[in-house]
C-alpha cells in the first residue's frame, strides 16, 4: 500500500513539474463549464429568421406575418418563391414559409413550411415554435367560426321561443274558430221556417162553394170566418218564426264578423312567423364555413423539405467529416510539432540557416498529405457502403476540404508550439476541439446561445466549415456562390498563419534563451 501511495505522489509531482499542465488539468474542466453553463442556460431560441411569400397578400396572411414577427423571429418577405427557398439552402433563413395566393378560410388553402432538414436539432423545434404562432391565429378562426354557429343557434332558440307563444295562441284561436263555426252550424240548423198551411186549398174550394150558396141563400159565414181564424193564426206563427231566424243570423253574422278578425288576426300572426323563420334560414345560410374539418382546424400546414436526400447519414455526413478533419489535423499537426521541439536535434533546426517558413511548410504538407489519405479511405468506405456518388460530392469539395484542413493543421501548429510537453499539447488540443465541436450545431444548435454569446460563436471555424460544406454536398450549390463563405475561411488561413508565425518566433527565441541559461549555468559552475 505504500508503494502504491508513492506512486501516486510521484505522478503528481510530475503533473505538477509543469505549471501549464496543472493548470490546464485543474482549470481546463472549470472554464468548460462556465462556457457551457453561460451560454446553454435557457431553454429558449433566439434570432429564428423566416422568409415568407405569396403570390398575393391577404389579410388573413398578414395576420399571420405579424404574428410571427416578434422577438423570438425576424420575418422578412422575399419576391419570389425560388428564393424563399434558396434562402434556407444558403442558411440566410431558417424556414420558408409560402402562403397560397388569396390565402382565406374559403379558400382552405394549404401553408408550406419548407425546411432544412439537416438541422435535425434545431428544425422541429422551428416548426413546433412557428406551427404554435399559427395555431394560435387558427385557433381563433375557429372560435370565430364556431361563435357564428353559436349565435345563429341562439338566434334560432331565441326566435322559436319568442314565436312559441304566438303559436299557442293560434292555436288556441283555431279552436274557438272551429267551436264558434261548429255553434253557427248548429244554429242555422236550428232555424225553423216551416208553416202548417195545409187548409189553405181547402179554403180556397170552401169560398167557392160558400160564395154559390151565398148566391142561392143569400150568405153562409161561420165555416168562413173559423178558417180565417185559423189562417190568421198560422201566419203569426210563421212571423214568430221568421222573426226568430231574423235574430239568430243576426248573431251569427256577428260572430262571423268576430271569426274573420279572428282569421286577420291569425293571418298576421302566420306571417311574423313565416318571416323569422325565413330570417333564420338566411342567417343559416349566410354561414360560409359549413365543413367540420374547416371549422377545427381552419389553417392548414405542411413542411417541405429543401434538399432530396433522405437519410440521416446524408444530413450528419458534413458534420462527421469536419469532426474528423478537425480532431485528425489539430492532435496530428500539434503532436508532430511537440515531438519536433522535444527531440534532439530541435536546437540544431533553430541555429540552421533555414528559413522558419520552410520548417513549417514542410510541418504542413505532412499533415496535410495524413489527412488527404484518411479522407480518401473515408470516402472509400463511405461510397462502398452508404452513398454511391460520393465520388461526385467528393469532386466538389476537394479544394474546401483542403482549406478546411489547413485551418485546423494551423490550429494544431499553433498549440504545439505554445505548449511545452506533449502531454498539454494533447490537453490543449482536445480541449480545443471539445470548445469548437460544444459551440456548433451538432450538439445543441447555435440558436439556442443568447445573443451575446452567439455573435463570438457563430465564427466558430467548425461551423463555418460544417456549412459551406452543407452547402456544396447536400443542397449542390455551386463553389462560385460561396465567395463570401470562402473570404472568411480564406481569413481565417491568413491570420492563423500570421499567429502561428508570431508564435514559432518566440517559442524559438524562449527555447534559445534557456539553452543559453542552461549552458551559462554550467560554465558558471
Amino acid at each position: 500500500m505504500r508503494k502504491i501511495l508513492e506512486i501516486i505522489r510521484k505522478n503528481f509531482k510530475i503533473l505538477m513539474r509543469s505549471k501549464i499542465s496543472a493548470a490546464i488539468i485543474v482549470l481546463g474542466p472549470l472554464v468548460l463549464m462556465l462556457l457551457v453553463g453561460a451560454a446553454f442556460n435557457t431553454s429558449n431560441i433566439y434570432d429564428i429568421r423566416i422568409a415568407a411569400y405569396s403570390d398575393s397578400y391577404t389579410n388573413l396572411s398578414n395576420s399571420i406575418v405579424d404574428l410571427l414577427s416578434d422577438q423570438q423571429f425576424k420575418v422578412t418577405k422575399i419576391d419570389n418563391q425560388d428564393g424563399c427557398i434558396n434562402s434556407v439552402r444558403q442558411a440566410e433563413n431558417h424556414i420558408c414559409v409560402v402562403f397560397p395566393s388569396d390565402l382565406s378560410v374559403e379558400t382552405e388553402g394549404e401553408i408550406q413550411f419548407y425546411v432544412d432538414q439537416s438541422r435535425i436539432n434545431l428544425i422541429w423545434v422551428v416548426i413546433d415554435a412557428v406551427s404554435k404562432k399559427v395555431s394560435v391565429k387558427s385557433e381563433q378562426i375557429s372560435q370565430e367560426l364556431t361563435q357564428v354557429l353559436v349565435d345563429n343557434i341562439a338566434q334560432t332558440k331565441n326566435v322559436l321561443g319568442d314565436k312559441t307563444s304566438v303559436l299557442k295562441d293560434l292555436t288556441s284561436n283555431s279552436a274557438d274558430a272551429e267551436t264558434k263555426l261548429r255553434t253557427i252550424g248548429d244554429g242555422i240548423s236550428e232555424i225553423d221556417l216551416s208553416s202548417n198551411i195545409t187548409d189553405v186549398k181547402d179554403l180556397e174550394n170552401i169560398s167557392k162553394e160558400l160564395q154559390a150558396e151565398f148566391n142561392s141563400t143569400g150568405g153562409n159565414f161561420k165555416k168562413l170566418d173559423d178558417l180565417l181564424t185559423t189562417l190568421k193564426t198560422q201566419v203569426s206563427d210563421i212571423q214568430s218564426k221568421i222573426d226568430s231566424a231574423s235574430n239568430t243570423l243576426d248573431s251569427k253574422a256577428k260572430e262571423i264578423s268576430d271569426l274573420k278578425s279572428t282569421v286577420s288576426s291569425n293571418t298576421l300572426a302566420l306571417k311574423g312567423v313565416k318571416d323569422s323563420v325565413d330570417s333564420l334560414v338566411t342567417g343559416i345560410n349566410a354561414i360560409q364555413i359549413t365543413d367540420v374539418e374547416s371549422i377545427v382546424s381552419p389553417i392548414k400546414t405542411k413542411v417541405e423539405p429543401v434538399s432530396t436526400d433522405k437519410t440521416h447519414l446524408s444530413f450528419l455526413f458534413p458534420a462527421l467529416l469536419v469532426l474528423v478533419i478537425m480532431f485528425v489535423s489539430i492532435l496530428l499537426a500539434s503532436t508532430i510539432v511537440i515531438k519536433e521541439k522535444l527531440s534532439k536535434a530541435s536546437f540544431r533546426n533553430y541555429i540552421t540557416p533555414t528559413s522558419s517558413l520552410t520548417f513549417i511548410f514542410g510541418t504542413y504538407l505532412t499533415n496535410i498529405l495524413i489527412v488527404i489519405i484518411q479522407l480518401v479511405v473515408l470516402f472509400a468506405v463511405i461510397g462502398l457502403f452508404f452513398q454511391k456518388d460520393v465520388v461526385n460530392t467528393l469532386a466538389n469539395a476537394s479544394i474546401l476540404l483542403l482549406i478546411i484542413a489547413t485551418i485546423f493543421i494551423f490550429i494544431g501548429m499553433i498549440i504545439g508550439y505554445a505548449f511545452n510537453s506533449e502531454e498539454t499539447s494533447t490537453l490543449g488540443s482536445i480541449a480545443i476541439g471539445s470548445i469548437f465541436l460544444i459551440f456548433s450545431n451538432t450538439i445543441l444548435p447555435i440558436e439556442s446561445i443568447p445573443e451575446t454569446y452567439r455573435q463570438i460563436f457563430q465564427f466558430n471555424p467548425f461551423i463555418l466549415s460544417e456549412g459551406i460544406l452543407k452547402k456544396i454536398m447536400i443542397f449542390k450549390v455551386p463553389l462560385l456562390n460561396l465567395t463570401t463563405d470562402l473570404y472568411i475561411l480564406g481569413g481565417y488561413i491568413l491570420g492563423l498563419f500570421v499567429l502561428l508565425l508570431i508564435v514559432e518566433r518566440a517559442t524559438q527565441k524562449a527555447y534559445l534563451v534557456r539553452k543559453f541559461i542552461v549552458k551559462f549555468r554550467k560554465l558558471k559552475k
